[in-house]
């Protein structure tokens, strides 16, 4: 076999050395299990409810009508002359048209964008902060994630073998991570504080500042708000210390901003860096600061179209050309990606036709996302073990988890942390795939999950499924309880006792007899005489399964020695595991293990 020229060990280090194994081990067992429902097999639930993925629209959003309309138009302008278009629809896409070459949505556009739309993101950043906002200064990017990396490319530079370093708040979504590894840079962690609702701390950056300082050049400082994953908003007094301290520190700050439209927590609203840094005094009001915006997130959505800018502010024209000229080689971002862009932040005004349903989806779709992470925070502090934040912005909830000292050191025995762990189990017993905070970064000894927040009404409604039946076990058992209150004097207190017992026990027996076949029964009768435990088990699991509809027609008896199996390996292994109760999805303490 010929000799291949790539190989592993001379790829690019930087790419190779790149971690994701917290997400990808729990990803990839997820579609394990899925694969395994399809083929029938017998799990404690009937789906995998994919709580890692932040894809709105993947989850059931439905897009905004005026902006489809206008991406519809504008990839098939014939549609132009159909009377079912609104005519603010095709104004808006005879406008984007003439900008592009050949009125062709399919053409090259200039690698910082069309400049129509670049105009309309200065008009609204105008009218967001009151502040001049210049065209020149916007540029189109495909994502967020793309505006931030481009940046980095142009403040990369490193001296005497020094490399350039960037403060990065933790937690912070991983990709910033993986950009700054992909550059060769180094990344300054600075801690924020969750007890102050994930506030950032001037003692914090400048100790995280201090100690970098020895060994790398810090160059600029990344802040999040909303942040990722934490969904916290920053208040004005905080952004202005956070000012002050880049322009002290001579730090470029590249504020992502990516969650503006998210802001929407009781009594919290969003103030862009740009506007705090304007309402200052010299020096502050000349900050180097690059704002990043997204339209992939929120409202839109529009994940797949990969639309984002980014505004510099304070930069050096010649700085600016060089990011321009890194620009170039990529071309230009997808058009339609710019066109959703253009459509969120330049939306139809009250007198065109559009106005109203455009409107009323974005306010549904915010009431959704807010109802959604009430109800998720809510339920969350609800549980034992778990405590979570107040939500504010983002679509994402990042509760902090106890998990028992006898788990944590299983966990190590497994080379794993002990929140992949804890979230491993979590997928096991409940079908509900998380992502660890490890991945996030936190404070050593912590531990945290990362939920997307819009699909916690699926998760605790399955919960809220295995709340009705313990809540059936315990009237049955409180209705024991009346009965042999009203019968006090011996024999008859027994006997209600004895009666409810042979009702229950007549209850049980019904429902194995639908879900199970002849030889299924059979079965169960054998291990129950040989091993009650296990039976006892079987029983549980068969039961819970009829009651929450995840048994669809009668389990034969090669079904059941797949349930059997899955018992045996649970009795076989007994191993210390992190236990569920799944009507409150909580750990049990280490006097439970």
């Amino acid at each position: 076999m010929a000799r291949k020229c790539p190989t592993l060990e001379n790829v690019n280090p930087l790419l190779r050395e790149m971690q994701n194994g917290e997400i990808a081990c729990i990803s990839l067992r997820a579609m394990e299990i899925e694969q395994e429902l399809r083929k029938g097999s017998v799990k404690p639930f009937s789906e995998v409810i994919r709580a890692d993925v932040n894809d709105n629209q993947a989850m059931g959003q439905k897009p905004v009508t005026f902006i489809r309309q206008v991406m519809a138009v504008c990839a098939y302008p014939p549609l132009l002359h159909d009377d079912f278009i609104p005519s603010d629809v095709k104004a808006r896409a005879n406008s984007i048209l003439d900008e592009c070459g050949g009125r062709s949505a399919g053409a090259y556009t200039y690698s910082e964008g069309i400049h129509l739309i670049r105009e309309h993101i200065a008009q609204y950043l105008q009218r967001r902060d009151g502040v001049q906002a210049s065209a020149e200064n916007v540029i189109l990017t495909a994502g967020a994630s793309e505006a931030l990396r481009s940046i980095l490319n142009v403040l990369n530079s490193p001296n005497d073998g020094n490399r350039i370093g960037v403060m990065v708040p933790v937690p912070r979504d991983p990709s910033f991570t993986s950009l700054l590894n992909e550059f060769g840079m180094v990344e300054i962690d600075y801690f924020l504080e969750e007890d102050q609702e994930w506030s950032i701390s001037l003692n914090e950056l400048s100790s995280a500042l201090k100690a970098a300082s020895s060994y790398c050049i810090p160059r600029a400082i990344l802040v999040i708000n909303p942040g990722n994953p934490t969904g916290s908003v920053l208040n004005s007094n905080t952004m202005e210390e956070i000012i002050q301290f880049a322009v002290r520190q001579k730090l470029v700050l590249l504020a992502d901003e990516s969650y503006q439209f998210n802001a929407f927590g009781q009594g919290c609203f969003f103030q862009s860096f740009k506007k705090t840094m304007m309402l200052m005094s010299e020096p502050f009001s000349h900050l180097e600061l690059v704002s990043i915006m997204s339209g992939s997130t929120g409202i839109l959505g529009e994940c797949g179209l990969r639309c984002g800018c980014c505004e510099l502010m304070n930069i050096r024209e010649d700085v600016i050309s060089v990011y321009k000229k890194s620009i170039c080689v990529k071309m230009c971002p997808s058009v339609m990606g710019q066109i959703a862009l253009d459509c969120m932040i330049c939306p139809p005004e009250p007198h065109e036709p559009s106005y109203p349903s455009f409107i009323q989806e974005c306010r549904d779709i915010m009431q959704s996302l807010y109802e959604k992470a009430t109800i998720a925070i809510n339920a969350l502090n609800e549980i034992d073990g778990i405590q979570c934040n107040n939500y504010t912005g983002s679509t994402f909830v990042f509760p902090k988890i106890y998990i028992p000292e006898r788990a944590v050191i299983e966990a190590k025995t497994k080379g794993q942390t002990p929140d992949t762990f804890y979230a491993m189990q979590l997928l096991e017993e409940t079908g509900i795939c998380s992502v660890p905070g490890a991945l996030y970064g936190q404070i050593p000894g912590t531990y945290h999950l990362r939920w997307a927040s819009k699909l916690n009404l699926k998760i605790w409604s399955r919960i809220e499924i295995m709340d009705d039946d313990e809540l059936q076990i315990l009237r049955a058992k409180r209705l024991a309880e009346l009965q042999g209150q009203r019968n006090i004097g011996g024999q008859g207190d027994q006997a209600a006792a004895e009666e409810q017992k042979a009702k229950e026990e007549e209850f049980k027996n019904q429902i194995l007899t639908q879900v199970l076949s002849k030889e299924a029964r059979g079965r169960l009768s054998t291990i129950s005489i040989a091993k009650p435990e296990t039976g006892k088990m079987l029983e549980n699991m068969v039961i819970n399964m009829a009651r929450t509809g995840r048994i669809r027609s009668q389990l034969d008896d090669k079904e059941f020695i797949h349930l059997l199996e899955e018992v045996n390996r649970q009795v076989k292994h007994n191993t210390p595991t992190v236990k569920f109760d799944r009507r409150r999805a909580a750990l049990d303490s280490d006097d439970e293990f």
